[in-house]
């Protein structure tokens, strides 16, 4: 019993000790994960024309572009549209994220309504009407950055989806309300995730 309690204060210093040095290595990977990935001008990468937001003192769009040493991020406001990326890139005149307007069934109709309604009614801008629905194109609306050419040497255009990864459908819906500020009308971004519809975002235009 007395060599057990001459250990107890080693034992408790030793774990006291452990857990220390557990936390101090801990610490600058959780800095790194609170502070976000942003890659570094020059720094390497493995997919051609991939963006990503750089840091405001490192660019606004970074893009993973191939120079005479392999791919680098490069800050995308600075580049230009050669034959090779015009080819790659969609146009930024493309008039296909969305279908042409559509009639939806009554159940969707009836989703949409209710979406809308909470949404004006929040802001005080009820009443409202429905009055077009375009379906989002998945593979140019995924969240994200997406970078598109705007024509040989002319400066790299893009734009960001709204459609979250794991969402099946997304929709535009144009919408009516009262007058206010910006107008009478936005655009309502609209997902289904699942079984579940929700409005991710709202804009002027679609």
């Amino acid at each position: 019993m007395r060599n057990q309690s001459n250990l107890e204060p080693f034992i408790i210093g030793w774990c006291l000790a452990l857990s220390l040095v557990l936390a101090i290595s801990v610490l600058p990977m959780a800095e790194a994960v609170s502070k976000g990935y942003s890659p570094q001008i020059g720094s390497t990468c493995s997919k051609e024309a991939q963006a990503l937001p750089g840091s405001p003192t490192n660019g606004g769009v970074m893009i993973c572009m191939k120079d005479k040493s392999g791919l680098r991020w490069q800050d995308m406001g600075s580049l230009v549209a050669d034959a090779h990326l015009n080819s790659i890139l969609p146009k930024c005149a493309l008039d296909a994220f969305y279908s042409p307007p559509i009639k939806v069934s009554p159940d969707h109709l009836k989703i949409f309504t209710r979406l809308a309604t909470a949404y004006f009614s929040k802001r005080h801008l009820l009443p409202i009407k429905i009055v077009q629905v375009r379906k989002a194109v998945k593979k140019y609306l995924t969240t994200g950055i997406q970078v598109c050419s705007t024509g040989v040497t002319a400066l790299l255009g893009a734009w960001s989806g709204f459609m979250p990864l794991n969402a099946s459908e997304g929709w535009s819906v144009r919408t009516m309300h009262k007058m206010a500020g910006f107008g009478n009308s936005l655009f309502l971004q609209i997902v289904k995730i699942g079984s579940s519809y929700k409005i991710v975002g709202a804009a002027t235009s679609p």
